[in-house]
C-alpha cells in the first residue's frame, strides 16, 4: 500500500511540474518570434508552451545575448521572470549592461503571424515562425 501512495504522490507531482500554468492568451502566442531586420537566423522572443522562454538581443557583428527565463500573458502584456544567472553572451560582454529580473510590455496587436509590443513608446513587430 505504501508504494503505492508514494508511486501516486510522484505522479501528481511530475504533472504540477509540467504544467505551464500559461493563461489562455499566453497558450495562444507560444512560438518563436523573429525581426527579420535584426535576425534571420535567431528568435528574439522564444515563448514555449511549458512557460520558459529566452529572450534574445542582436546588434549584428557587435554582440549577442540571451537570457532565460519564465513568461505569460497578464492583462494586456507580455509578461517574463527572467533569470539573469542564465546570460550566455556571444560578443563583448562590456556591452551587455545590467539584466533585469522581469520586463512586462504592453501587447498591441497578435494574430497567428504576429506579435507587436510596446516598448518605451515604441511598436515593435515581432514575427512568428513555426517551431
Amino acid at each position: 500500500m505504501r508504494k503505492i501512495v508514494i508511486a501516486s504522490a510522484a505522479a501528481v507531482l511530475t504533472l504540477l511540474g509540467s504544467c505551464s500554468h500559461l493563461s489562455p492568451e499566453a497558450k495562444k502566442m507560444a512560438g518563436r518570434y523573429y525581426i527579420p531586420e535584426v535576425s534571420e537566423d535567431e528568435p528574439l522572443l522564444d515563448l514555449r508552451s511549458d512557460g520558459h522562454c529566452t529572450v534574445t538581443k542582436v546588434v549584428p557583428g557587435v554582440v549577442k545575448f540571451s537570457v532565460e527565463g519564465r513568461w505569460n500573458v497578464r492583462n494586456d502584456s507580455l509578461v517574463a521572470r527572467l533569470s539573469p544567472e542564465k546570460l550566455t553572451v556571444d560578443g563583448d560582454r562590456g556591452l551587455v549592461g545590467d539584466v533585469p529580473e522581469s520586463m512586462a510590455f504592453r501587447i498591441t496587436r497578435f494574430n497567428d503571424v504576429s506579435l507587436t509590443i510596446e516598448r518605451d513608446g515604441i511598436n515593435y513587430t515581432y514575427h512568428r515562425r513555426p517551431n
